[in-house]
């Protein structure tokens, strides 16, 4: 898998916090990302699942679906789920699933 070094860096625009946090989850990006995968082998998810199937918040969460969708590994379906807070989610399942 290829990514890029920081997915997230057009949205931190530089930010000096922002960089420290990417810099600070370097080490544990790739394996967040191969447990993340493998939930997509055998169901879809939307995000508000995936925080409380794996208990990560949304921030460190989030990154990582970024990372796979921009690899081309997950896609976004036309799918919606409710939320906890009972607001519709985009449901993602693993490309070509």
């Amino acid at each position: 898998m290829i990514y890029s070094p920081d997915p997230t860096a057009a949205y931190h625009g530089g930010n000096p916090q922002s960089k420290a946090a990417h810099e600070s989850i370097k080490a544990i990006k790739k394996t967040r990302r191969e447990q993340l995968f493998a939930y997509f082998m055998w169901a879809r998810w939307t995000m508000d699942e995936l925080e409380e199937k794996t208990g990560w918040t949304h921030q460190g969460l989030s990154p990582r679906i970024v990372e796979l969708r921009k690899a081309g590994l997950i896609v976004a379906t036309n799918e919606t789920r409710a939320t906890r807070s009972g607001r519709q989610a985009r449901v993602y399942k693993m490309a070509g699933g």
